[in-house]
Order: structure tokens, then sequence, then C-alpha cells
């Protein structure tokens, strides 16, 4: 069941899955929902028989800005958030 996926839409047709990155208002920028299906979905794809190809794209205008620019600053503002996202930094004291 791919609707668990937040930010993308999936779409199977003869052997093909498009993948649609859908913030299209925020240029498709990698929120950190975006980061969870793009780092789990593979795994659901691998094991589905009905694929075999797939496609990355975005929707509206834009592929993808990268980064989520405005998550990546709240993260930052506390030392909670950098440990919840990516674990501790080298440089912040336990």
């Amino acid at each position: 069941d791919y609707s668990k996926y937040k930010d993308m839409l999936l779409e199977k047709k003869n052997g093909i899955a498009t993948i649609t990155l859908n913030l299209p208002d925020r240029y498709n920028a990698f929120t950190d929902d975006l980061h969870y299906a793009m780092e789990h979905i593979w795994l659901d794809l691998a094991e589905d028989p009905e694929v075999n190809v797939i496609i990355i794209t975005g929707a509206g205008k834009h592929f993808s800005a990268g980064g989520d620019i405005k998550g990546m600053v709240a993260r930052w503002r506390s030392e909670e958030g950098w440990r919840k996202n990516i674990g501790t930094p080298a440089n912040v004291a336990t």
C-alpha cells in the first residue's frame, strides 16, 4: 500500500512505477515526510511484482528545489531537533 507515503504520488502502469514529488507550491522541496518516503518506498517497490522500471518526476513546473530550508531552520533552532532528525552533531556536548 503506497498511500502511507506523504508528499508523493505513485502510479503503476505496464510495469512502470512513476513517483511524483507532490509539493508543487513548495517546488517539491524535501520535507521530513518526503525524506522518509524516499528512504522507504524503494523496499516496497523492490518487492512489487508489477514494477520493472521506476521514474521520478515532480508535480508542477519544477522537479525539486532540494532540501526544505524552512524545515531545516526549524530543526536547527533546538538541540532536540538535531538529535531527532540527524543524531547528535559532533560539536554539541551531551
